[in-house]
Parts: C-alpha cells; sequence; structure tokens
C-alpha cells in the first residue's frame, strides 16, 4: 500500500468536505518544519562549541587512566592516539601534539620496550592528522550549509572518526572503578551513582536563596521574621490591631497568627 497515494486521497476528501481544515493543517506542517530547522540549527552549533571542551576532558581522562594502568599494554596504541586527536581539538598544532602524547606515553612503564618508542607513537598515530583536517575542512563546509541537518549527521561520511564516549570506554575496557576517577568518560551507572552520593537536600534552598538575594529579595521565613518584629513592637507602642494591620498592610488573620507567635 502506498501511503503518499492515500494520504492524497485524504485530502482531497477532506477539501472537498472542508477546505478550511487543510489549509489548517498546512500551517502546521510549515510550523513544525521551521520548529524542527532552529532545533537543528541549535544542535549543530552546540556540537561545534563542544569540541574544545570535551576534547580538553578527555585528554584529562586518558592521562589519568595511565596513572591507574600504568601499564597500558593492548591499550596503549589506541590512548595515544585518542589523545594526540584530543589535543588537536584543543588547537595544538602537529609538533606540539606529537609532543605531549610521547610525554604520555613516556608515563606508561612498557615505554621504549618491544619498539614501543618516539618513532612508534609518530607512526601510529600519523593518521589522525588527516582525519583532524577532515574536521576542520567539514566544519567549515557545514557552515555554509542552511543547517537543516545536525552537525553530527554532516560529518557521518567525512572521514572525520569521532569517537563517542560509549565507544572510547568498550574500545579501552574502562572499569566502573577506573570510573570513577573520569571526568567525561563514564557510562549511565556511574553517572547515577554520583547524582547519589552528590545529593544534598539543603541544596535547592541555598539556591533558592542565592537568586534571592541577587534580585534583593528575602525568603517567606525571613519577611515574616521582620513582620513579627515590627509587630512586636508597634503592639509594645500601644497600637490597636486595625492600625498595626493597615500599618504592616497584613489581613486579619495572619495577624492574630503572628500575635499567637509573640506571646508564646
Amino acid at each position: 500500500m502506498n501511503w503518499n497515494h492515500v494520504w492524497e486521497l485524504f485530502k482531497i476528501n477532506l477539501l472537498y468536505a472542508n477546505p478550511q481544515a487543510v489549509t489548517n493543517l498546512q500551517k502546521r506542517q510549515e510550523k513544525k518544519k521551521k520548529a524542527n530547522s532552529k532545533r537543528a540549527t541549535y544542535r549543530g552549533a552546540t556540537v561545534l562549541n563542544w569540541s574544545i571542551n570535551i576534547a580538553y576532558n578527555r585528554c584529562r581522562d586518558l592521562e589519568k587512566l595511565v596513572e591507574l594502568r600504568g601499564n597500558c599494554e593492548g591499550t596503549r596504541d589506541f590512548i595515544c592516539l585518542l589523545y594526540r586527536h584530543s589535543l588537536l581539538h584543543q588547537n595544538f598544532s602537529e609538533e606540539e601534539s606529537l609532543e605531549e602524547t610521547i610525554n604520555l606515553a613516556l608515563k606508561m612503564k612498557d615505554f621504549g620496550y618491544k619498539s614501543f618508542d618516539e618513532k612508534y607513537i609518530e607512526t601510529v598515530t600519523k593518521p589522525i592528522l588527516r582525519y583532524y583536517k577532515n574536521f576542520v575542512q567539514a566544519k567549515q563546509d557545514y557552515e555554509k550549509t542552511d543547517k537543516s541537518i545536525t552537525f553530527t549527521k554532516f560529518v557521518k561520511d567525512k572521514k572525520c572518526m569521532l569517537w563517542t564516549n560509549a565507544k572510547m570506554i568498550k574500545e579501552l575496557g574502562i572499569t566502573q572503578e577506573e570510573m570513577e576517577h573520569m571526568l567525561t568518560l563514564f557510562n549511565t551507572e556511574e553517572k547515577n551513582r554520583r547524582r547519589r552520593n552528590n545529593y544534598n537536600p539543603n541544596a535547592r534552598k541555598e539556591e533558592y536563596k542565592k537568586s534571592l538575594e541577587k534580585k534583593g529579595k528575602m525568603t517567606k521565613k525571613e519577611e515574616m521574621e521582620i513582620c513579627i518584629k515590627k509587630m512586636k513592637d508597634l503592639l509594645a507602642e500601644g497600637l490597636s490591631s486595625q492600625e498595626i494591620m493597615q500599618t504592616l498592610n497584613i489581613k486579619k488573620a495572619t495577624f492574630y497568627r503572628y500575635k499567637k507567635q509573640i506571646k508564646s
């Protein structure tokens, strides 16, 4: 069954029955297309700005991984490749990225053993230069488009070699214990654990107080305490309940509730 033909027949039938309904339907479809286009543009811009920040965090994670493992045999090539790739995304030059990658490799216990030396690292990480150049070119090409699709989809076939956190975790074999030390290379389980550990029941209250302070306002409890203090002074002066309510601009029920608190 061709659903396009069915839809066209439905619209024709609807047109004869209610012409205004078709017009309204077309307007809704146009609005939806515009909204999707805006979201795609936003997501594309986010990916472009995200690159440096995520690359920096990944470098810190890879450094920590080398520190925790010491001997990275089996994953050392991939670690060096990822590390240099992340440095390039932080606008390091080819020479600087290679130098920093070698410095990372020096921290591995098996450096200098079985041909694992500076020349080997340069050879292993050399392909990443081409992938990064493809990424830079893809960014420039994407800026010239109408951004109707996301940047992630746009670079999919551009040979930019962009790894997701999940893929990196799998390839590097990062354990749950190691994820506890990571800035960005962790799974949903570790994310939920951090949320549970960092949960503070008073955190929202503190944030709310800070937001009120910025606006020059007070919490309701603080306002009530000030009002009760003023009311206590006015009662001491011998003012009537009606005069106090007018002065403090409070209702009768509020007045007697505060008065009860003063007496207690």
